[in-house]
């Protein structure tokens, strides 16, 4: 059973977010906020295994909430659904912690992508977040590390990070190459240690910057 605390300052949405995800028996709903304040009281107190936080709230907003909540519990996951593509606000919800980043104009299906993606211990982004990101490294934005050259990569892990940056599961790049998951992981922490980045959407960044996969593919 995975558990959700829903943090948004509008009732109406809390409530359709509710019924969607309430119609698969493995979640449950065991807390909604109104606030960012209460969603992080809430956190607290419930420990679910997932915050759905909203960015854009009057007062304590999501980027704030999320800061606090993960400074407490690191171990909660917290996907930011935004209703804008806005690069300062992708970037300081990276920057709080959040690992999977959505567009409220985007399908509830990737929604459903994204907790399947945390949950395995992986990141979301939808394409348009990641769009924004690449946007910010084109303009030499310190909070996005230069990438000065590219280290060699083998054709697996070629394979494997092109795979990645079509948002695909672990389970299913190993179906895709015929390999374990277990190995899936291992080639994927090789890749960013290579790449000298911190995250998976270092690694799409990067992968792009660098001509490995084009914006076409993701």
């Amino acid at each position: 059973m995975i558990t959700f605390v829903i943090v948004d300052d509008y009732p109406f949405f809390r409530l359709g977010l509710k019924e969607y995800l309430s119609q698969n028996q493995n979640f449950k709903i065991v807390g909604e906020a109104g606030t960012g304040l209460e969603g992080i009281a809430m956190a607290q107190t419930l420990k679910p295994d997932i915050v759905i936080m909203d960015v854009d709230m009057p007062g304590t907003n999501g980027i704030e909430a999320t800061g606090a909540i993960l400074k407490s519990n690191p171990e909660i996951k917290v996907i930011a659904l935004s209703r804008f593509e806005n690069e300062d606000e992708i970037m300081e919800m990276l920057k709080a912690g959040s690992k999977g980043l959505l567009l409220k104009s985007g399908e509830m299906d990737e929604l459903l992508h994204a907790i399947d993606k945390v949950m395995g211990n992986e990141e979301f982004y939808s394409r348009k977040a990641v769009e924004a990101i690449i946007q910010r490294f084109a303009k030499g934005n310190p909070d996005v590390k230069a990438l000065l050259k590219i280290p060699g990569f083998s054709d697996r892990e070629l394979g494997i990070i092109k795979l990645i940056c079509q948002q695909k599961t672990a389970k299913e790049i190993g179906q895709i190459l015929f390999i374990s998951e277990k190995t899936v992981d291992f080639h994927r922490q090789k890749i960013i240690e290579k790449m000298n980045v911190k995250n998976i959407i270092g690694l799409v960044v990067f992968a792009i910057k660098k001509g490995l996969v084009s914006i076409d593919e993701l």
